[in-house]
């Protein structure tokens, strides 16, 4: 049997007396896509913000690629591949896409001309891959609105390259 890449045991966490995730338990097989449905107030984005470090869990474990994870804080957890994306999209003001971009360059390129490099060899792959030239219109002359907000934020996630991304949809 194949060793899942997430595993989250019996987890729980609660706000004061309002129990949030009574128990929750899960399994991911490394390259499947696992959905967690369930309606709302059930708990799913509050298990996620565990997961990801940016809620304690006050019992229970987190096993990511045979590693225990579980209390490891946000940034410790995105070098390790887990990445998160919020529903409402926050990039960084007053910086370009392409900054913005590079800001996901830096988890894997600590020198600021390594991950310049990183950004443009991804975006040079991106721009061979997509097939309605409006994004990469959005990327090279600047344009504003919120669909280069949006782009912004997903192109700086995936340049991160997480191998568990949690993608939050409009309905959730």
């Amino acid at each position: 049997m194949v060793e899942p890449l997430l595993a989250v045991d019996n987890v729980s966490c609660w706000f004061g007396g309002l129990k949030a995730v009574d128990g929750a338990s899960l399994s991911a097989p490394p390259d499947r896509i696992t959905a967690l449905i369930g309606p709302n107030g059930a708990g799913k984005t509050t298990l996620f913000s565990i997961i990801s470090g940016f809620v304690r869990a006050h019992e229970g474990t987190i096993r990511y690629a045979g590693a225990e994870i579980t209390g490891k804080l946000p940034h410790e957890l995105a070098r390790r591949g887990i990445a998160r994306t919020f529903q409402i999209v926050q990039p960084f003001v007053g910086l370009s896409v392409r900054e913005n971009i590079l800001v996901g360059a830096h988890l894997h390129h600590r020198a600021r001309d390594a991950a310049v490099a990183g950004c443009s060899r991804y975006l040079a792959w991106a721009t061979d891959r997509v097939r309605n030239r409006a994004p990469v219109l959005l990327l090279t002359c600047g344009l504003s609105g919120s669909g280069k907000t949006w782009l912004a934020r997903q192109l700086r996630d995936i340049i991160a390259d997480p191998a568990l991304r949690r993608v939050q949809g409009t309905d959730s």
